[in-house]
């Protein structure tokens, strides 16, 4: 009887064991095919397997299978910019842009109205200088991608100036996810630690959302690009839940946790300091805030029915924060916040229900950008650079 026993139990353990080999073969074959699975099983922690910048796009948590985005042609590596050199024109500066979304597109923007873009052309006749600008920016990415896109690319294109892009909404959580040991060997673990993500990904609204995303792609890949900022990129109702997931940002009785994900976030933006001071660059952070920050109509409409909303919300806190521990840190943190609030007033500073800065908001953060980075540059003397005539 014992004997029959123990054959039972080892068939069982068997019959688990290859169970779960299987399931995770097949996650790891399915990872690399399917773009959902594969952002429901990534980790930050991946980035380090990357030794060249082609494998870390690789990585990626969400990948764009085209050649094109918002009336331009990408690199062969993904990157929203015009072709670069690895060696720098004698003579001329380069600027270097990280970030996700608010640096590669801002939701579509042209390029010469991207906030970089516009930047590096205010420097530029300011100076007397031309400056060449390298968009680095990835979609859906946090700072630790960043990071080792300035390690494995940047640093190795000779930069001047490195700026990385920090947008409040979701960078602060984007990879905030436990890289525990367990979690890097299994990708069954994974899945099963992400298994509410995977529900939501089949669920309805869930899709709205990715029917949205897709037909917004169809547009903005076209090889006619018509830019058209006023016409909405989502329903009203997926657009206030997008903004309402990102509501306890600003909750204070969240603020412990969400002082947590800001000092999670806080090795990564010193590594990309320390790699940009290796270079001889100037690095400063871009704080960019969430749209309810900004605009008083949206925040009033994703606040709902929320009771005692001044009592229980403080949409400051988070901005102040960030840039006082930047600057404690010896980080140069540039706070674009007040100005676009001002703006804001008047006229809108982003898309219709895009989630993203228009050509308007990227002018007038550009304007912030460039009045705080020149007089830096020109104490560095950077403007007695000879000019390429």
């Amino acid at each position: 009887m014992n004997a029959r026993v123990r054959t039972i139990g080892i068939n069982i353990l068997l019959c688990t064991f290859s169970t779960l080999l299987s399931l995770e073969i097949g996650l790891r074959i399915l990872g690399t095919r399917s773009d959902t699975l594969h952002n429901i099983l990534w980790l930050p922690s991946d980035y380090g397997r990357a030794d060249t910048i082609a494998e870390l796009m690789e990585l990626a948590p969400v990948k764009l299978h085209m050649h094109r985005w918002a009336g331009m042609d990408m690199t062969e590596n993904g990157f929203r910019t015009p072709p670069y050199s690895q060696k720098k024109t004698e003579g001329t500066l380069r600027m270097l842009a990280l970030g996700d979304s608010f640096t590669f597109s801002s939701g579509g923007v042209p390029y010469e109205d991207m906030w970089h873009a516009l930047t590096a052309g205010a420097l530029a006749n300011a100076l007397g200088i031309p400056i060449e600008n390298i968009n680095l920016g990835k979609p859906s990415v946090g700072p630790g991608f960043s990071n080792r896109v300035l390690e494995l690319e940047g640093r190795n294109l000779e930069p001047d100036i490195v700026l990385f892009g920090l947008f409040i909404g979701n960078d602060l959580h984007d990879e905030a996810k436990k890289n525990w040991l367990p979690l890097r060997l299994s990708y069954s673990l994974r899945l099963l630690k992400e298994q509410r993500r995977l529900r939501e990904s089949l669920h309805t609204i869930s899709n709205e959302l990715k029917n949205g995303m897709e037909e917004m792609q169809h547009a903005i890949t076209a090889e006619t690009y018509v830019y058209t900022p006023e016409h909405p990129s989502f329903s009203e109702d997926t657009f206030l839940r997008i903004e309402r997931e990102k509501m306890y940002l600003f909750e204070k009785e969240k603020q412990t946790y969400v002082n947590s994900l800001i000092a999670d976030i806080l090795p990564a933006l010193e590594q990309m300091k320390e790699t940009a001071d290796s270079a001889g660059a100037l690095f400063a952070v871009v704080v960019m805030p969430e749209e309810m920050q900004v605009d008083a109509k949206v925040r009033a409409q994703v606040s709902g029915t929320r009771q005692r909303v001044s009592e229980n919300y403080d949409f400051e806190w988070v901005q102040n924060t960030v840039v006082d521990l930047l600057r404690k840190q010896n980080i140069m943190a540039i706070d674009v916040l007040p100005a676009l609030r001002t703006t804001a007033k008047t006229g809108a500073v982003y898309s219709n229900r895009n989630t993203h800065w228009n050509a308007e908001g990227n002018r007038i953060a550009s304007q912030q950008i460039t009045a705080q980075l020149l007089p830096l540059l020109a104490e560095r003397k950077l403007s007695q650079l000879p000019v390429v005539e």
